[in-house]
């Protein structure tokens, strides 16, 4: 994971097409603005975890077996 410190204001770049931008910082947030080619999808990724469950259920497969392939999918942890 690449971190960046912005502040207020400042913005940087995801490859060619993409600006992320620090709006305002608060008490425990952050509000950023994206600026980028329409065709280029932008979902938080609490609505993306619900969309995937929600097509794991619909797909009619266990909840056991969706947890199996699931683990064969993950990135091995990082060491602290």
């Amino acid at each position: 994971m690449l971190v960046l410190r912005r502040n207020q204001g400042q913005s940087f770049t995801v490859g060619d097409a993409v600006e992320v931008r620090v709006l305002q910082i608060g008490r425990g947030f952050v509000k950023i603005g994206i600026i980028g080619p329409r065709e280029i999808e932008v979902v938080r990724t609490e609505i993306a975890r619900l969309n995937q469950n929600a097509l794991w259920k619909a797909s009619g497969e266990s909840d056991e077996t969706l947890k199996e392939l699931v683990s064969h999918l993950r990135l091995p942890r990082k060491a602290k």
